[in-house]
């Protein structure tokens, strides 16, 4: 579903080794509930881009169906601009700007990730990133995870998604970046928003970490924050980060619930550009396995997803 105003997790989905290439387990913190944090001891461009599939910006200057002026749901920040969109407008994803990674790639999940529209599609002005119980190349369940490496990175801004996320033990849908130079974690990993299904605590809490190389350790701080009432999977939500030369801020909604220094030396990874992920795990080492109540398929429905900067 379309807003008005039309024109884009321990944790996460971890990369071991390169940063273009998934590999390898991860360790994960416990969950945390309510506004919280995680911690570790010690611890553009101009212009505006958008790809194939989005509403194209002079298109969305001179169209008073659609009209100027949309902004980023963080308050405070008339200065940003929008400078990259994808609204999932087009009949098919554009595979220009996205990449899908295939099979079996980290956290021992048990999903293979297709880049077959029974997994990834658009429908109606949303991409639908479908998690099902079948068996595909050895593995119980198929799923996707879509990036915009190698095309599409930015360094600082705001960087949002709107969506409605899926539920159920076992569920993982993840919204995150990756910095375009060095192995990880010396490349950082900026988790924007994650989802570990199973109940009350689960369905209804989402996270959001920052991962980097620790003088040659791994380092994480992270925080979550969990809704007042209902889980996220019965309606769309706004996840997003503000992120600068000295902070990045994670926020639901236009709330902020947790922020994290990168001015020490040690966290030189956050300042460069990074590209986006999106995908939907099943099962793996957070999360553990499905069980006889998580219902098949499950969906993530993602309205847009947007990059602002000053």
């Amino acid at each position: 579903m379309k807003s008005l105003t039309l024109v884009l997790l321990s944790c996460s989905c971890l990369f071991i080794g390169g940063c273009g290439v998934s590999a390898g387990n991860t360790v994960h913190a416990s969950p945390v509930l309510e506004s919280a944090s995680v911690q570790t001891p010690e611890a553009s461009s101009e212009g505006v881009v958008v790809s194939a599939a989005a509403v194209a910006f002079d298109e969305i200057e001179s169209s008073s169906a659609i009209g100027a002026g949309i902004e980023p749901s963080v308050p405070g920040t008339d200065d940003y601009k929008l400078v990259w969109s994808e609204e999932f407008n087009g009949p098919e994803i554009d595979r220009k700007v996205w990449s899908f990674e295939s099979g079996k790639v980290r956290n021992h999940e048990l999903q293979f990730y297709t880049d077959r529209p029974e997994n990834a599609r658009i429908e109606n002005g949303e991409l639908i990133l479908e998690g099902r119980k079948e068996e595909w190349e050895g593995a119980p369940y198929t799923s996707a995870s879509m990036r915009t490496h190698h095309v599409q990175s930015f360094q600082y801004g705001i960087i949002e998604m709107r969506a409605r996320l899926p539920e159920g033990k076992g569920i993982w849908p993840a919204f995150w970046a990756m910095g375009d130079d060095g192995n990880w974690p010396l490349c950082g990993e900026i988790d924007i928003m994650e989802l570990i299904g199973g109940g009350d605590g689960f369905d209804n809490v989402v996270y959001g970490t920052g991962h980097w190389s620790d003088f040659g350790d791994h380092g994480m701080r992270g925080g979550s924050t969990k809704l007042k009432s209902g889980n996220f999977s019965d309606d769309y939500h706004i996840f997003g980060i503000d992120w600068d030369e000295k902070r990045i801020q994670w926020f639901l909604d236009g709330e902020q619930f947790y922020e994290l220094d990168i001015t020490p030396k040690q966290m030189s990874e956050f300042h460069q550009k990074f590209w986006l992920l999106l995908n939907l795990a099943i099962g793996g080492d957070w999360p553990g396995s499905p069980n006889e109540a998580t219902v098949f398929p499950q969906q993530v429905r993602i309205d847009w997803v947007r990059v602002f900067q000053r």
